[in-house]
């Protein structure tokens, strides 16, 4: 309920979530939150939701980005990298696919 899923479009939902799951409800909001260029808090809010749904899908990429750069950030990315990553495009390819 934190991050809203269903308020959010299709696909994005589907992103936010894996990312609230893998990296925290805080940091997939910021991520979110930087994609589509709305000031970043963390928190879930109508500027956040009118933004996502005007934007649509194409925020997802740059979400993936933002959530790439942080686990290459991690000190733990030498070991679990390879499946964070692919854990990452499996999201994308999800995601894509429910935005159509």
């Amino acid at each position: 309920d934190k991050c809203r899923c269903d308020d959010v479009p299709p696909g994005i939902d589907i992103a936010l979530f894996d990312s609230a799951v893998n990296q925290g409800q805080t940091a997939a909001v910021k991520f979110l939150q930087r994609s589509l260029g709305v000031a970043v808090d963390g928190v879930i809010g109508p500027v956040t939701i009118a933004a996502a749904q005007r934007v649509g899908k194409s925020a997802l990429l740059d979400m993936m980005v933002y959530r790439s750069m942080h686990y290459t950030g991690l000190s733990k990315f030498t070991k679990y990298g390879r499946g964070w990553m692919r854990r990452l495009f499996s999201c994308y390819r999800t995601a894509l696919a429910a935005s159509a």
